[in-house]
């Protein structure tokens, strides 16, 4: 297959900028110009050639390739492959981008993963600041100027040049081959879309949301002006805390002593302006003096973005968490809808087709049970019994039906999925009243954690072995190359635990620190040195939740193979497809079986699955 890396350069002003527009919005614009395109061609057998093609002659330039034997490859290829298929209406065989690659590889030490700071990071020549010298020049304007129209050429193809290179050096510096399709699927959510909006719905919600919001500040005393209760840090926190959110915290510069992370530049505190409670997202919002919540700016984003095209991108970021997940990009966060958002039934499948969605039964349950050796649980999930209401007659000492005793299958339930990862008794009882408005007394919550860690002891184990010896020999270079039977299918390098796709939870720096007379074990994030608490029950979720979305994705993978589709969108555990009506309940029941299929390096997993079909995402 030829490997094509290409850059585009487009017109650009102080109001017209991709700081103000999400990509899609900035390419359907009236203003948008392709000022031209830098391509490099790879072809085996042959050296390498770079050219720059003006924009008017790209239609015809691209004519010559056959792009259905093309791998194309580009930094921050949502924005350029954008441009490729809403402009030029070119859809390659194969999809590069060394800008999600970065993420993946180098997030953990860079705090810039741009071109200009890969180039720094690898020693490479400094990226040239042409671009700063074309705002509000169209191609006409700079040809007018033959220094400046030569130097945009030369400063595109040595981008381009740069970003070939790059590419190059990330996978000889060990970058799994094997997460290039999953790359190749996340730019195609934004390049093929396959979602349609509904506009009233939309319009309708954006409404509710403004009038929800004003209502949820009142109700919290902070209507009218009134936000004494913002400003102070412990009764934020409180609030914050009665939502049941963990309360960013951080080491003072000037006291070296725990302190609220509530400024703007605390990354942990702003992560919050898209969290999944419309509550919360308020309350943050007016903390740091927004006037808009992202349930609103996003809703706002998706009716200008549905005024402009016919189908929804959906962007999100490869490997855009710590554990490798994916994150909602274009500030549109597609990857945190509430169950009952309006925003769901807004993302509807076009006439004649259907969404599918099929999602991992308590998969990370599931894997930690299994992981653990906690072989009663791993059994009865394989058995298909009903763990959430066994866990709940433990808890209340009677037989428990699922459709008599939904208070208590709840409370059962909750337990399950949330206490696997060593959740004290006030986070459990704050996720009860929050989720299920269940209000447990102080003493209720602790019994039923301390049931759990009696009765799931090999569980707890797991947190402990990770807090004694995974812990410890991930800090040292012991570490290398150890080979990790302690939690299989993991091997333990020094700061970085090895997945068996090839992929790594790093942890760099890690150490022991002394804080407020206390011991913990802290790793550096990006460039700034911000330290993140670690622990053992903790680690033990970030490699569940690594190892569940392995194998969320190798399904991914397997089910294109066999059928050619791509998933329309991506959830936590969750894929989602749409295709035509009668293609529906099998497409549906191949994803639960592939789903419900082990994979080779967990062979024991009592993995399952189930799915639904509906006309929105929000049916299913």
């Amino acid at each position: 297959m030829k490997r094509i890396t290409l850059d585009f350069e487009t017109f650009w002003s102080d109001d017209y900028t991709l700081k103000k527009l999400t990509p899609v919005e900035y390419i359907a614009d009236p203003r948008f110009e392709a000022l031209g395109c830098a391509f490099v061609i790879d072809e085996e057998g042959k050296q390498p050639t770079a050219q720059w093609v003006d924009g008017p002659d790209i239609p015809a330039y691209l004519k010559q390739h056959d792009w259905d034997d093309v791998f194309a490859v580009a930094h921050n290829s949502q924005f350029d492959m954008l441009i490729l298929a809403l402009q030029f209406h070119t859809i390659p065989a194969f999809y590069g981008d060394t800008l999600a690659m970065a993420r993946n590889w180098f997030s953990h030490r860079l705090s810039s993963l741009s071109l200009a700071g890969l180039c720094q990071h690898f020693g490479m020549p400094a990226k040239w600041d042409t671009v700063s010298r074309t705002k509000g020049l169209n191609l006409h304007a700079i040809k007018q100027d033959p220094w400046l129209y030569d130097e945009v050429k030369r400063y595109a193809i040595d981008d381009t040049l740069k970003c070939r290179e790059i590419f190059g050096r990330i996978l000889a510096d060990g970058f799994p081959v094997s997460e290039l399709p999953i790359i190749d699927m996340v730019v195609r959510m934004t390049t093929e879309p396959k979602f349609e909006l509904d506009k009233t719905v939309l319009a309708e919600h954006l409404h509710a949301v403004k009038v929800k919001k004003q209502e949820l500040l009142d109700a919290c005393s902070m209507g009218h002006g009134n936000v004494s209760s913002l400003m102070s840090d412990p009764q934020f926190a409180a609030k914050l805390l009665f939502l049941g959110v963990d309360v960013p915290m951080k080491i003072s510069k000037t006291t070296g002593k725990l302190a609220y992370a509530f400024a703007k530049t605390d990354k942990e505190f702003t992560e919050l302006l898209e969290h999944e409670k419309p509550m919360v997202q308020a309350l943050v919002a007016a903390r740091l003096g927004h006037k808009s919540t992202l349930e609103e700016s996003r809703t706002e984003r998706m009716i200008g973005i549905a005024k402009l095209v016919e189908q929804m991108p959906v962007p999100l970021n490869y490997s855009g968490a710590h554990t490798h997940r994916f994150s909602g990009g274009w500030k549109i966060n597609l990857q945190n809808l509430p169950n009952d958002s309006q925003l769901r039934y807004a993302l509807k499948a076009p006439a004649g087709q259907l969404v599918v969605s099929v999602d991992a039964s308590q998969i990370e349950a599931r894997i930690n049970a299994t992981l653990a050796g906690q072989h009663d649980l791993v059994e009865a999930f394989r058995q298909g019994r009903d763990v959430y209401a066994e866990f709940a007659e433990s808890i209340y000492g009677y037989p428990i039906n699922k459709y008599r005793h939904k208070i208590e299958r709840f409370v059962g339930k909750t337990g399950i999925l949330s206490l696997g990862y060593g959740s004290s008794w006030m986070v459990f009882q704050n996720m009860c009243r929050i989720k299920g408005d269940v209000k447990l007394t102080d003493s209720e919550a602790t019994s039923i954690v301390f049931l759990y860690r009696q009765k799931y002891k090999a569980i707890t184990g797991l947190w402990n072995t990770a807090q004694r010896y995974v812990l410890p020999l991930l800090s040292t270079q012991f570490g290398n190359n150890y080979d990790m039977q302690l939690i299989p299918p993991l091997a333990v390098y020094m700061h970085a635990l090895h997945l068996p796709n090839g992929n790594r939870l790093q942890y760099r720096d890690l150490r022991k620190e002394y804080i407020d007379g206390k011991e913990e074990w802290r790793f550096s994030r990006g460039s700034n040195d911000s330290r993140v608490k670690i622990y053992g029950a903790k680690l033990v979720e970030n490699i569940v939740q690594s190892l569940a979305f392995i194998h969320i994705m190798e399904v991914a993978k397997r089910v294109k193979d066999k059928t050619g589709l791509f998933p329309a969108h991506q959830v936590h555990d969750e894929l989602i497809y749409i295709v035509d009506k009668d293609e529906a309940p099998g497409v549906m029941q191949l994803v639960i079986d592939e789903m419900s299929t082990p994979p080779v390096w967990m062979p024991d997993l009592p993995a399952a699955a189930e799915g639904k079909t509906g006309a929105s995402y929000g049916d299913t």
